[in-house]
């Protein structure tokens, strides 16, 4: 058996780090304009076998999801708000609407503490007037995670 010397293990640890770098960066994931936030590709499938996208915040340890119900189908954002309408991941209908305050969210660890999750379009409609958002005036992006936006 031969023996291990120093360049072998500083070899060893090299690649270790290489394939940990390699797992964060080459992961099915695409970075929501300018915000903390990722669509990250989750192990839910759709009823054709497509894996399905989450909703999660970066953070310097790693992804957090975003705790809501359902799946990203249309994502809106600005320098202030996210907003995620989500779907069941078959069905091509909204079911909820969730609107995050960016300033909100603790860049350490991810946690959110102005998320309001919506049921009916009129409440959500509503809100967004209350606020004085309009989805017009907001980057809007959908679901898709394509194999080159990994690379690039």
């Amino acid at each position: 058996m031969k023996k291990i010397t120093f360049k072998h293990f500083v070899v060893l640890l090299l690649i270790i780090l290489f394939l940990l770098w390699g797992n964060d960066y080459l992961s099915y994931s695409r970075r929501i304009g300018n915000t903390g936030f990722y669509l990250v590709e989750t192990m839910a499938m759709s009823k054709d076998g497509k894996p399905l996208a989450g909703l999660y915040y970066k953070t310097p340890f790693g992804y957090k999801g975003v705790e809501m119900p359902g799946f990203p189908r249309t994502v809106l954002w600005n320098d202030k708000y996210l907003i995620s309408k989500n779907y069941d991941g078959n069905n091509s209908a909204f079911f909820c609407y969730v609107i995050i305050n960016q300033d909100s969210v603790n860049a350490s660890d991810g946690n959110i503490e102005n998320i309001r999750v919506f049921i009916t379009e009129t409440d959500y409609y509503t809100y967004l007037q209350q606020i004085g958002l309009s989805e017009s005036n907001m980057n809007q992006t959908d679901n898709h995670i394509a194999w080159w936006e990994v690379i690039l």
